[in-house]
């Protein structure tokens, strides 16, 4: 610890905190710091090491795994998707864009989504005119796609994406909810 350093608003000298040192007593992840911490936020090894131990915690409580979806589509009597046509619709960029947020819902990552009633849900997609896709869960394992649409007939495609959820619910169980 032979090094030395001098507080710019105080005559005193202060010693280095030796990282090295530190890093070397624990093989806890906590108390090993990241990254030294400039002398202007502190003063002593103690509140570096209270800071550095904060940060990981904080960092380490917004970490949440995400869990794998199955991802169907949901067909009416007459075997049609509704989900599908409306996607075959859109032109190309568009339907790329939405395919790949709809294989990242496989992957657990549902990104920005809302429930809108009766155990239907929206995701919105922040691009063209305001895309959204329509679905529900069943089981919370499965991702099951109702419909789409865009914000400007977004009240008409929630109307139909609760529908289209009792009736899959109808069914495939014999029940509502």
């Amino acid at each position: 610890m032979g090094r030395e350093r001098r507080d710019a608003n105080a005559s005193e000298v202060l010693p280095w905190p030796d990282y090295r040192l530190l890093a070397s007593r624990s093989n806890s992840p906590m108390d090993t710091p990241v990254d030294p911490i400039p002398p202007r936020i502190h003063a002593t090894r103690a509140l570096a090491g209270a800071l550095t131990k904060v940060s990981f915690m904080i960092t380490y409580a917004v970490v949440k795994s995400a869990r794998p979806y199955q991802v169907l589509e949901f067909l009416t009597a007459g075997s049609r998707s509704p989900y599908r046509e409306w996607l075959d619709g859109l032109d190309m960029t568009g339907r790329a864009r939405i395919q790949a947020r709809v294989l990242r819902f496989a992957t657990g990552n549902l990104g920005d989504h809302r429930a809108v009633g009766d155990g239907a849900c929206e995701s919105r997609l922040d691009f063209g005119p305001g895309y959204r896709v329509y679905f529900g869960f069943e089981r919370e394992q499965v991702v099951v796609l109702l419909g789409g649409g865009d914000k400007r007939t977004q009240k008409r495609d929630i109307r139909s994406a609760k529908a289209h959820w009792k009736n899959y619910l109808e069914v495939s169980h014999g029940k509502t909810k």
